[in-house]
């Protein structure tokens, strides 16, 4: 303040007299208060709004805003209005963080008035995506300015292209709410009213979050289902990476109609073909199989077609070997046909039939295979083939008996013209085991072999030839 002193003497006293300087005014005008900040839903831009002082020598009002130091909050001048405003719309994105406003009356002398207490805080809404559990969690911080004139705050929310509507409403001490049954691969849209009690309404920002979810993948197929030992089964599929999504999981049932249970999972799995393997008994136990496509909150989100391993049975009937398998399921193109294979030689499998893809039984008749070099038992095993490709379903092996039936020459020519010339009896099957001994009206043997293939040529001992009779 500038002052001037006077100092008077006047009979031996002295008097100071203390006088304002040009007689300048040193009373700061009434204050202005905030009535309410709110935001503009289709800008984002803060408006605020305020009650006039009601001192006449108003020459601006000060407008600020709000900003944390050390040392407490301190303003920052935002803009000057003249007398006659009371409105200002503050040109800022709002949908990073709340906002406080203070405002301040100057009169013509550079007087300013209290801004503080009045502190008015924007509404800032966060949204959180909880994919797991198709749910949203809003969070906002309350509004400063009504204080006990709160009287609570509404949600609105709405999904891109069906508008917005009020969704509920809660108490003035709550700043959080979870929406339930969230849609995957949406865009939502909230927004929050503070609702004072003469009805005056505070909006906040429009928070919006997309509702990612990564889709099934394209072309998930089950190709096969394949025994490779007595204890484990291979469950082969592909698919193409179309969304991201790349863990799968083996799904398992006893019947196509029941619950699958997952078995096995596998991760990160490149695009293309892809391979399970299963422990099961193979010759006795029959499942069906499926994959299963796990999204980034491990659920299942689509599922193959089907498929089963080929149990593979079979009895024999003296000279019938009866077999009967299940049907393979499901290949898009079906079954082209079951094809009947021996293994008794594994490095050179021999087909014995192939059946029509509606026939799951085969009757093999072991005569028809007399002297063929079958020795004791058959290895079976069935193959589906998918129509028009190159892709199999192989079924568990069994070892049937091959049942050995022989007849015996009674008499032979070996005179070396190429008829009869050997003495050996015929079988049905060749035995495991043989011996075959010859001997003289004496006793003495002539001949022997452990060899059903091999036959005495007449002669003793591989020397002279023995005497007619």
């Amino acid at each position: 303040m500038n002052y001037k002193f006077l100092i008077i003497f006047s009979f031996g006293l002295i008097f100071i007299a203390f006088c304002n300087l040009a007689g300048q005014d040193i009373t700061p005008p009434e204050r202005p208060f905030i009535t309410y900040v709110t935001i503009d839903t289709l800008t984002g831009y803060t408006h605020i709004y305020w009650t006039e002082s009601s001192s006449s020598d108003v020459k601006w009002y000060y407008l600020y805003y709000e900003v944390s130091t050390p040392s407490g909050s301190e303003g920052v001048k935002l803009d000057s209005l003249p007398p006659g405003n009371s409105s200002y719309i503050h040109q800022i994105y709002s949908g990073s963080k709340p906002l406080i406003y203070t405002i301040s009356a100057i009169d013509s002398t550079g007087n300013e008035s209290l801004r503080t207490p009045g502190f008015h805080q924007t509404i800032y809404l966060s949204l959180e995506y909880d994919s797991c559990r198709n749910a949203m969690n809003l969070s906002w911080n309350p509004y400063l300015g009504w204080e006990e004139d709160l009287s609570g705050y509404r949600i609105y929310s709405g999904i891109t292209g069906a508008g917005q509507s009020q969704a509920t409403g809660v108490e003035k001490n709550i700043h959080t709410f979870r929406f339930e049954n969230i849609h995957p691969n949406l865009y939502y849209h909230f927004f929050i009213e503070a609702v004072k009690n003469d009805t005056l309404v505070s909006c906040s920002n429009i928070a919006s979050k997309y509702t990612h979810m990564p889709g099934p993948p394209d072309n998930l197929n089950l190709l096969s289902v394949t025994v490779l030992t007595e204890n484990t089964a291979e469950i082969r599929f592909e698919y193409t990476d179309t969304s991201g999504l790349n863990d799968f999981r083996l799904l398992r049932s006893i019947n196509k109609n029941s619950d699958f249970i997952s078995v096995a999972s596998s991760f990160n799995l490149p695009e293309g073909e892809n391979v399970f393997v299963d422990s099961i008994v193979t010759g006795v136990d029959r499942y069906y199989y499926k994959i299963g496509a796990v999204n980034t909150c491990n659920k299942i989100v689509s599922t193959s077609n089907l498929g089963t391993n080929i149990l593979l049975k079979g009895q024999n009937q003296e000279n019938v070997n009866i077999l009967t398998w299940n049907f393979y399921e499901e290949w898009a193109t079906g079954v082209e046909e079951y094809r009947i294979i021996n293994l008794n030689d594994p490095e050179n499998p021999l087909l014995i039939t192939t059946n029509i893809p509606t026939e799951n039984s085969f009757s093999h008749d072991l005569l028809e295979f007399f002297g063929s070099g079958y020795s004791g038992n058959i290895i079976y095993q069935v193959a589906a083939k998918q129509r028009d490709t190159e892709t199999f379903s192989y079924s568990n092996k069994i070892v049937l008996d091959a049942p050995t039936f022989l007849s015996v020459p009674n008499a032979f020519t070996p005179n070396l013209d190429g008829k009869n010339d050997t003495f050996r009896p015929l079988f049905t099957l060749l035995p495991e085991k043989f011996l075959m001994v010859i001997y003289d009206r004496s006793g003495i043997i002539v001949f022997m072999t452990e060899n059903p293939e091999d036959g005495w040529d007449g002669r003793v001992n591989g020397g002279e030839m023995a005497t007619e009779g």
